[in-house]
């Protein structure tokens, strides 16, 4: 809660870039804070939502490269993990990225969706999607709350 009262947005950015990504915690907590702390909505929407977009991305490209073992190293992703969701991707591609926000299958299925070759404009598109949602509501729970 620190990086946010001291970074405030950027912060926040930070922290949810990083959940989409290496670190294996949940920027909602952070952006419930920050919605405590009193920062502006529209800013920590767009923060959250950009820094986890872009995490995705970043795993989607790791997939893209097809190097499953930099997934296994880096991210502690299993090549089994990512060839679990073949089947799905085949049979649903790019609506599958707007369930990259979900924990512990959400980064195994965005370096699917790279490894497969998903076509990138409709993932990176389901993605955001997503991904804005799922802080939607918690901006919306942390207000009610």
């Amino acid at each position: 809660m620190d990086l946010i009262q001291e970074y405030g947005v950027f912060g926040l950015f930070l922290i949810s870039f990083a959940a989409a990504t290496i670190l294996p915690f949940s920027s909602e907590v952070f952006l419930f804070s920050a919605v405590k702390l009193g920062l502006p909505k529209t800013s920590i929407f767009l923060a959250a939502s950009f820094g986890n977009f872009l995490g995705g991305v970043s795993c989607y490209y790791l997939g893209h490269l097809g190097e499953l073992s930099w997934c296994e190293k880096f991210f502690k992703i299993s090549k089994e993990k990512v060839l679990n969701f073949q089947h799905h991707i085949q049979r649903f591609g790019a609506l599958l990225a707007s369930l990259t926000w979900m924990p512990i299958i959400g980064d195994p299925m965005a370096v699917a969706l790279g490894y497969f070759r998903c076509r990138v404009a409709p993932t990176f598109i389901m993605m955001f999607i997503g991904k804005a949602l799922r802080y939607v509501f918690v901006i919306w729970l942390a207000n009610e709350l």
